[in-house]
This record gives C-alpha cells, structure tokens and sequence, in this order.
C-alpha cells in the first residue's frame, strides 16, 4: 500500500481507518452490554479482520522501512513502533483467538479460556492503549517539527542570500534597460553590500 500511496498517505490512511476500526469495537462492545450478541459478534469479527488488512499492508511495511531496513532502534519513533508492534501482535492475535473461540469450533476445550468476557475486555483496553502508541508515533514521525540543525539553517541563509542577488540583478538590469543611472547605481551597491 506504500508502495501505491506512499509513505505518508498511507499513515493517514491507516490513522483515519484505525479511528474507524476503534469506534467500532467500542461500538461492539455496546452491543454485548445491550445484549445485541449477533451484532457484537458481527462488528467486532469485522474489526479484526479489517485490521488484519492494515497490520500487512501498512504497519508491517512501515515497520520494516523505518526500524529493520533503517536500522533504526534509537529515538522516540522507533521506540513507539516497537512497542506498539509488540502489543499489536498481543491484541491481534487475542482478537483472532476470540473469533475462533467464539464463532467456530477450531480451539479445543482445553485451550478455550473460561472466562471470555473478561478477555474481550482485556483485548478492547489494549487496543485502546495501542491506538493512543499509534497516535503518538503519528505526531513524532509526520507532524512534529524537525529540529533546524546548523547545515539547514546554513543551507537556508545561503538560499535567500542567492534569492536576494538574483532580485538585486533584476533590478539592475532593468535599470540599465531604462537607461536610469540612479537606480542602477543603488542597485549595483546593494549588489556589491550583497557579496561583501
């Protein structure tokens, strides 16, 4: 999906997605409280599953760009990202798990956790958790401002100091057009105070 959108499209594609995918698990969760259960299981079997998509197509790709083709482990960025893989794992799979659990016969009795509801909550609040790491390596990685290091503020002087001549012989020039011998002797010194 990167690779179609790119780095940062693809970032709010899946930030616009993951608030989709969390207010419909919360949604879900209101209709077990409301006894609405085929509704529950629908919505939170579809959550998953659609976060499933993503987790492939867009974190798993981001992952390994930024922290294993990177290098990068240092920094906050990589930090959030490896712990919110961790726990993104944790609560995918716990998520899955409840959907085998729930809606087919594949677990075993004995791998079958007694107490599923508590579980169910569990896996929310992680997600929960998750979303708020996700949110957070969002701001740090797209919408923090970079810190200017000496090169760019050096780079950056050198720009418009080369803006400031190019408009000073402009000026020159068209003053040497019109034949204004003034305005091109000004115009010829702030060229020379330019240089100097």
């Amino acid at each position: 999906m990167q690779a179609l959108l790119g780095t940062r499209l693809a970032a709010d594609v899946n930030l616009a997605a993951q608030i989709v995918l969390l207010i419909g698990l919360w949604v879900g969760f209101y209709f077990a409280r409301t006894g609405q259960i085929t509704r529950h299981a629908a919505m939170q079997t579809t959550m998953v599953m659609a976060n499933l998509f993503f987790i492939l197509f867009v974190m798993v790709p981001s992952f390994t760009q930024y922290v294993i083709l990177g290098g990068t482990t240092g920094g906050i960025v990589a930090r959030l990202m490896l712990i919110h893989g961790l726990l993104g794992v944790v609560a995918q799979v716990a998520g899955i798990y409840l959907i085998l659990r729930m809606r087919t016969g594949l677990i075993p009795p004995r791998f079958r956790v007694r107490d599923f509801r508590l579980m169910m909550r569990w896996t929310l609040w992680l997600w929960t958790v998750i979303f708020v790491l996700g949110i957070g390596m969002y701001y740090y990685r797209y919408l923090l401002p970079k810190p200017v290091t000496t090169f760019t503020a050096s780079l950056e002087r050198f720009r418009q100091a080369g803006g400031d001549l190019v408009s000073q012989a402009g000026e020159l020039r068209a003053a040497a057009e019109r034949r204004d011998v003034q305005a091109a002797r000004r115009a010829a010194e702030r060229l020379v105070n330019l240089i100097e």
